[in-house]
């Protein structure tokens, strides 16, 4: 069976009195592969932040059993040492940290994460300065990457390639799908089909009465 990495129970995280998550029960396992989706502002990294401990819940607890990894697109790398090759597969320039692009800061943070193994990654946003080059190596690697995994993406095709369940974020409450993200849409699709057809028996029977 596999092991829990984190587990999030019961918790609420509200922002400026506005309830941004409310999540009863939530477990990343030992293999899983997550992709979270949602509206701009809906939580989606703040759901990341949580099972990272930055930040804490109001309500609820959030218990974490494994070490992560986390990138985001924010913050900036670190000076902590990667591993030689990686820097070259990367094109990492000999420069200060100063110097470095948006892209070049990326790649930094990712070959930081690679240099190590962790037993989970939490990911945000990861291929928005990279080129189709960097996109492409950040899918290799974590292709054959077998523990944990948790990422925030709006690139179809990188969901569509690297998960295998998609939590959507939506007024508050997630929402677990199986399959990658192309599943996703077929299964909001017949969601959204049933829901009218729910609808016009109600307007029928409504009309008969």
């Amino acid at each position: 069976m596999e092991k829990i990495g984190v587990e999030l129970e019961n918790v609420e995280l509200s922002f400026l009195d506005r309830l941004v998550l409310h999540v009863l029960r939530l477990a990343v396992h030992q293999f899983d592969r997550i992709g979270i989706v949602g509206k701009n502002g809906a939580g989606k990294s703040s759901l990341l932040k949580l099972m990272n401990g930055q930040i804490k819940p109001e309500k609820g607890h959030v218990k974490s059993y494994i070490k992560f990894a986390y990138f985001d697109q924010v913050t900036a790398p670190d000076e902590s040492e990667i591993d030689y090759d990686l820097k070259g597969k990367l094109y990492i320039p000999e420069t200060k940290m100063e110097n470095f692009s948006g892209g070049e800061q990326t790649r930094m943070k990712l070959a930081q994460i690679f240099s190590n193994y962790y037993e989970g990654l939490l990911v945000d946003e990861p291929t928005t300065h990279l080129d189709t080059e960097g996109i492409q190596f950040f899918m290799k690697e974590l292709t054959h990457y077998y523990s944990a995994l948790v990422f925030v993406s709006h690139d179809r095709y990188v969901l569509d390639q690297l998960v295998t369940k998609i939590w959507e974020i939506e007024n508050g409450t997630v929402t677990e799908y199986t399959g990658n993200y192309s599943d996703y849409v077929d299964q909001k699709k017949l969601e959204k089909q049933h829901q009218q057809e729910q609808h016009e028996t109600y307007v029928k029977e409504k009309i008969r009465l």
